[in-house]
């Protein structure tokens, strides 16, 4: 096995966007062009990394996204699809 990561541990070799650099040391980590540091929505899951922080979700996993209490994400996802033009719009 090959370390995507040489230079910073990372045990689990993440790589989100798979060029093979691993997530800990890749500057575009979902490889939209766009900086780390001005990506708005670094893992393109269509929240904000600040809806995804404030919500306790991961702003780096897409399949971390924020929850409103007691309801499944699937009910989430189409009340979502209702009541927002995008999912980047809502508020967890």
């Amino acid at each position: 096995d090959v370390d995507n990561c040489v230079s910073t541990p990372n045990a689990d070799q993440a790589d989100l966007d798979g060029d093979a650099l691993g997530n800990l040391c890749d500057l575009d980590i979902d490889g939209d062009d766009v900086p780390n540091e001005d990506d708005a929505d670094n893992d393109n899951d269509g929240f904000t990394d600040a809806q995804e922080i404030a919500a306790g979700s991961d702003p780096f996993d897409p399949d971390s996204v924020p929850r409103r209490r007691g309801l499944p994400q699937a009910v989430l996802n189409l009340l979502l699809e209702d009541e927002y033009a995008s999912p980047a719009d809502a508020t967890p």
